[in-house]
């Protein structure tokens, strides 16, 4: 179904989610030079037959399940973008990222305003590895917090 990276990829992003931002975001990657590695658990997913379309390697498997963050290189990845629907399960994908690449660039995205706050307060940040600004993802507008 899908197909795995090569097994020399290396400093490439690792995307997890194909709904519809992980979609918008793999089709603005593919205008840059770097390269991709999605893992999306959904067959029917939106962006599934772009990725195939592009030549993509995809795993159509659980980015959470034991091993699969290994198949997409994760240790020999630059970065990590989360984009799923499940903030919990997108907090667990990023841990455990982080215990095979501490060094791992991670872009995560969550839902509910209050655990974002909670998460940025308690997960421990990396130091950034200087890159040029051409390299970085464009900005996405990021929700106003809700008041306190």
């Amino acid at each position: 179904m899908g197909h795995p990276p090569a097994e020399d990829l290396s400093d490439h992003i690792v995307l997890v989610g194909l709904g519809k931002i992980g979609t918008r975001v793999l089709a603005q990657l593919r205008t840059t030079a770097h390269q991709v590695v999605v893992i999306e658990r959904d067959l029917h997913a939106r962006g599934v037959a772009l990725a195939r379309e592009l030549g993509v390697p995809l795993l159509l498997e659980d980015a959470g399940a034991p091993g699969v963050l290994d198949r997409a290189r994760i240790r020999q990845s630059k970065s990590l973008l989360v984009l799923t629907r499940d903030d919990g399960e997108n907090l667990d994908i990023v841990m455990a990222a982080r215990e095979s690449n501490p060094q791992v660039r991670v872009v995560m995205r969550l839902y509910d305003d209050d655990f974002a706050a909670t998460v940025s307060r308690t997960l421990p940040p990396r130091t950034p590895t200087p890159r040029p600004a051409a390299a970085a993802c464009p900005p996405w507008p990021r929700r106003p917090s809700r008041p306190p």
